[in-house]
């Protein structure tokens, strides 16, 4: 049976299997919710040009600084049981407002709807990821997430791959707004999951949930970034690592507005990405991550993402064309997903419980997008400066060597 075979793989005993694995369809449903948004996103943010992104990305800077303290409130004050499947209502509140404006809203309305909800999404991807790998880090110890958190991150991986492949086929047929409720179930999903994780732990622990309120500040999470020598190395880390990204992804941007000029070809364009990206990570998961996290430790898997940007960028500079972006944006796209991504969270589970809900989330959104913003004008002055495109690649394949010591550091 897969579920002996998973639990041999892993080591699993049997008070560990049933938790690990409701997480497993948490991250699941969670990733296929925003996979079936990410296209809409991109294709909505490329639809204005490259200058109109760079502003979008201030947007969605500028609502991270404003939810990340609301947050905050909401740990300090309320149990995690209540406080991430209300996080999680409110992006499906969203979600719904959203089809319902561009299913009957004025014409003359989609002008700002586009522009907010690329904002949305992009707060909403990283926001909903970052509370899911808080509570794994809160519920999983160091150990176990060497162990676990590869085959987390699997799931979350193929449930990028079932949302990317849906938006594909769905749509001409149903259109953004029904991919939008499609979103939204798959959102609902992953709280019914959290519950059973939850209620498992409860009952395993004999907690009371009123006992598990953190406290603190509503801001420690910022001060606390300021404050620790190795949180602020964790936000170097994902601050280059996102400047980088940001930069490929305003070139794939530009293609893109260039190639099609159509909405339906532009999502299918971007979904079918998406999907390459998701396949080639999930090889890589259920190959190599859990090996390399046990046989060369966490700062070797955390250090392949900016070897793999170095070689990438420097190969795209020296040829660039479309076909190698694409290669590219697979290649370091799975590299993160597939290494750097499970190795982070595992330095997190060293932390107090205040750092990994506030702490990481400031890190995981506001650092961030910080990182995205940085970027997004880096990318616009430099071809405002007409700039040759090499002359970026090579700057990002400096900042992936510095990425790189930081890693192994």
């Amino acid at each position: 049976m897969p579920i002996v075979r998973i639990s041999r793989v892993l080591g699993l005993t049997p008070h560990e299997t049933s938790t690990l694995l409701w997480c497993w369809f948490f991250i699941f449903s969670l990733f296929a919710a925003y996979y079936v948004l990410r296209p809409i996103r991109d294709e909505m943010g490329s639809a204005g040009g490259v200058d109109t992104l760079a502003w979008l990305f201030t947007g969605t800077l500028l609502a991270m600084l404003a939810l990340n303290p609301l947050f905050g409130w909401l740990v300090q004050r309320l149990p995690r049981e209540k406080f991430i499947p209300l996080s999680y209502q409110f992006f499906s509140l969203k979600l719904t407002a959203f089809a319902t404006l561009l299913e009957f809203g004025p014409t003359d309305w989609q002008v700002w709807i586009g522009p907010t909800f690329f904002i949305w999404t992009s707060v909403f991807n990283l926001f909903v990821a970052s509370v899911f790998w808080s509570y794994a880090a809160d519920t999983f110890s160091q150990a176990q997430g060497k162990r676990f958190f590869g085959f987390l991150s699997a799931g979350a991986t193929l449930g990028g791959i079932l949302g990317s492949w849906l938006t594909t086929k769905l749509i001409l047929s149903i259109d953004r707004n029904g991919l939008l409720i499609l979103s939204v179930l798959f959102l609902q999903l992953s709280i019914i999951c959290f519950y059973r994780v939850s209620r498992k732990i409860s009952v395993d622990a004999g907690d009371d949930p009123q006992r598990d309120i953190i406290g603190g500040s509503a801001l420690a999470g910022m001060h606390r970034v300021m404050q620790s020598s190795y949180l602020a190395g964790i936000s170097c880390f994902i601050l280059l690592n996102s400047i980088i990204t940001t930069l490929l992804y305003f070139h794939q941007a530009s293609i893109a507005h260039l190639e099609w000029s159509d909405m339906a070809s532009r999502t299918a364009f971007f979904a079918s990405i998406n999907f390459s990206i998701n396949s080639t990570t999930l090889l890589l998961q259920l190959l190599l991550t859990a090996r390399m996290m046990k046989r060369l430790g966490v700062g070797i898997t955390l250090s392949t993402l900016p070897l793999v940007s170095v070689l990438g960028c420097t190969v795209l500079a020296l040829q660039p064309s479309a076909t190698t972006l694409t290669w590219v944006q697979v290649m370091r796209r799975a590299s993160n997903f597939a290494f750097a991504k499970p190795a982070r969270e595992v330095l997190f589970t060293t932390l107090e419980r205040e750092d990994r809900y506030k702490a990481k989330n400031f890190i995981d959104t506001v650092i961030y997008r910080a990182g995205d913003q940085i970027g997004s004008w880096l990318y616009a002055g430099m071809r405002r400066l007409s700039a040759p495109l090499s002359s970026i690649l090579f700057f990002a394949a400096a900042l992936s060597i510095a990425g790189f010591t930081l890693a192994l550091w």
